[in-house]
């Protein structure tokens, strides 16, 4: 059997934009090394007065605030009744939050006042 030489051109593709490749990177393995994805939107939700996790730490306690961030973690615990507590975390970090229902969304805004669990020095 005789081989016949292939002459091929390569398909050249443009990049992804990033928003998308991160998409890409959650859909297929869950998670992405690439930028957090609040990091993409965080122009828009400065405009919509909405803080990052960094700017909340220097916020004083029982200040209202209004926060963004992905769920990380949702717990139910039996004795909490009804109350839900969630980690949200963004591009600066995390914060935690509790709510009397939620949605199943990746993602939450919640708004409520700030309360520091430990001392600050």
């Amino acid at each position: 059997m005789r081989t016949l030489p292939l002459r091929s051109t390569p398909l050249l593709l443009r990049d992804a934009p990033e928003g998308e490749e991160i998409v890409f990177d959650y859909a297929a393995k869950g998670l992405t090394l690439r930028r957090h994805p609040l990091a993409l939107l965080q122009s828009l939700l400065a405009k919509q007065k909405l803080r990052t996790a960094a700017e909340l730490q220097d916020c004083p306690n029982g200040r209202l605030v209004r926060y963004c961030g992905l769920v990380t973690l949702r717990q139910q615990p039996a004795t909490a009744n009804g109350e839900i507590f969630v980690s949200l975390e963004d591009e600066t970090g995390v914060v935690q939050a509790f709510a009397g229902a939620t949605q199943g969304a990746a993602g939450i805004t919640a708004s409520g006042r700030v309360r520091h669990l430990a001392s600050r020095g």
